[in-house]
């Protein structure tokens, strides 16, 4: 069963605690999020996040779609989401930001 959560702003509730409500689901087997911009201190609360839950190992499959607009995103940030077991990361218009 698929669950959908989101975040839409203005909201009194983080983008983490979002996720985090996702990762405490029983039977978790994949966890798709799809962000503005990944910064390397949210990361850092992420993995934290994700390894208090046990979804950082391979057993919870994890996609993630950002982008690089405003260039809010950190390249260390994107590497840390790629070397996570289990993760794939798509960018947005990354052919663009290429160019």
């Amino acid at each position: 069963m698929a669950t959908i959560n989101f975040i839409a702003q203005p909201t009194v509730r983080t983008t983490l605690q979002a996720i985090d409500s996702i990762l405490q689901l029983p039977a978790l087997t994949s966890i798709d999020v799809a962000a503005a911009y990944i910064t390397t201190s949210g990361i850092h609360e992420l993995m934290k996040t994700m390894n208090e839950r046990d979804c950082a190992r391979n057993r919870v499959g994890k996609r993630w779609v950002t982008s690089f607009d405003y260039f809010r995103t950190d390249p260390v940030a994107l590497r840390a989401l790629m070397d996570m077991q289990n993760s794939s990361v798509r960018i947005h218009g990354a052919t663009a930001c290429l160019e």
